[in-house]
């Protein structure tokens, strides 16, 4: 795995798990928030994945770009998933 793979793999799981509790506990505010911001914010590691796309742009600034637009469209893609199993149980 490349240096940082794991920052993307725990951050669209951390945005798919996201997705899925704001869509399935939207009468549940408290708790949303708890495990929102709590949990899933401890989980993701955005701060580490940003330090990742800076460390690969000093190896060029093609690099540094696909390592963001990978991070982001994994998250994208993770998040959309996360709403469809929240929505079929809500």
């Amino acid at each position: 795995m490349p240096p940082g793979g794991s920052d993307v793999v725990v951050n669209g799981v951390g945005s798919w798990l996201l997705a899925w509790l704001v869509t399935r506990s939207a009468s549940r505010q408290g708790l949303r928030l708890f495990l929102g911001a709590g949990f899933c914010g401890s989980l993701t590691t955005f701060s580490s994945w940003m330090l990742v796309t800076e460390r690969l742009q000093q190896q060029g600034f093609i690099m540094g770009l696909l390592w963001l637009g990978l991070g982001l469209a994994v998250g994208l893609a993770m998040a959309w998933l996360g709403q469809l199993p929240g929505q079929l149980a809500g």
